[in-house]
């Protein structure tokens, strides 16, 4: 019968990735990988246009294997404008690149402790963004900047709460 052959439940559980220890975490995840939604009331958001203001996020992280981070995060505007940035690079400061609204984008990451990365977006020549990506608890994930002397970025933090162990799936 199918229930008796282990694929089965191998291609039913959508394959090793979603196999948890103790019903909590996929077991190869790390400690940033799974679904995060924007905890506004917790978040220092000052954007540029304050009239747009910002209504949600969501930031999935779909690999963090010790070695590399790749992520998706997807937040929309108070005028239903909806912005998307997408990368999968290194954690060893090797320049990679990353796609922002359409446009590629040169990406650094470092990790700093096992629950911080440090992340540096922007071209040698002009001005960056200094971000850094820090696990609060088990729950809780900030994207703080890092204030430069002469970065035109504004001091934001944003606040994610975990919704899913599990990256949200968009291949299919």
């Amino acid at each position: 019968m199918w229930f008796n052959n282990p694929w089965s439940e191998f291609l039913a559980t959508g394959g090793l990735r979603n196999r948890t220890v103790m019903g909590e975490r996929p077991v190869n995840a790390g400690v940033f990988a799974g679904r995060w939604q924007l905890d506004l009331r917790h978040s220092l958001i000052e954007l540029a246009c304050p009239d747009h203001g910002l209504r949600t996020a969501e930031l999935n992280v779909t690999k963090d294997d010790g070695e590399g981070l790749a992520w998706t995060l997807v937040h929309e505007d108070g005028q239903g404008i909806l912005s998307i940035q997408c990368a999968d690079a290194p954690m060893d400061g090797t320049p990679s690149r990353c796609v922002v609204d359409g446009r590629f984008v040169m990406l650094r990451l470092q990790r700093e402790t096992p629950s911080s990365v440090a992340i540096l977006t922007g071209p040698k020549a002009a001005p960056r963004r200094r971000q850094r990506l820090t696990l609060i608890t088990s729950e809780i994930l900030a994207i703080h900047d890092v204030p430069e002397r002469a970065a035109p970025f504004l001091g934001e933090t944003w606040t994610f709460v975990r919704a899913s162990a599990y990256p949200r799936d968009v291949s299919a």
